[in-house]
């Protein structure tokens, strides 16, 4: 997983609509921590690689942690395009800091917002437009 999102790249792109990277489609990370945790890290590179060479603004870039399924787990990316509204403004309950500590761990260079709402979506303010309205 982290040798694949290491060699990750994101190709041009006149808009994102919901565009995603899973680091663990196959959903190890449900068998044991360890190997979510691995899978986080994956996705932690992924989100760095993006924000340190983002599209064109504007964009919004998020993780999405699953409760139930780590193949879920995803790096999101959206801009303005043909097919969805934007900005992206979730209902989340952003007051969550459970995975606060994990986040400081895996993206130190990144203040975090973190919401949940079944799920958690993991957001920096400092990258693209704000999730949070």
């Amino acid at each position: 997983m982290l040798r694949k999102a290491g060699e990750f790249e994101l190709h041009e792109s006149p808009w994102w609509n919901y565009w995603h990277y899973h680091a663990d489609w196959e959903g190890w990370g449900n068998l044991r921590w360890t190997y979510r945790r691995e899978g986080l890290r994956a996705l932690a590179l992924v989100f760095r690689r993006i924000a340190q060479k983002p599209p064109a603004e504007p964009f919004q870039l998020w993780m999405s942690l699953n409760g139930f399924d780590a193949g879920q787990d995803a790096v999101y990316l959206l801009s303005p395009n043909p097919h969805t509204p934007f900005p992206f403004h979730p209902e989340m309950d952003w007051n969550d800091h459970r995975l606060m500590p994990l986040m400081r761990e895996l993206l130190p260079e990144y203040e975090m917002c973190v919401g949940h709402s079944g799920g958690f979506i993991i957001y920096s303010p400092s990258v693209g437009i704000p999730l949070k309205p």
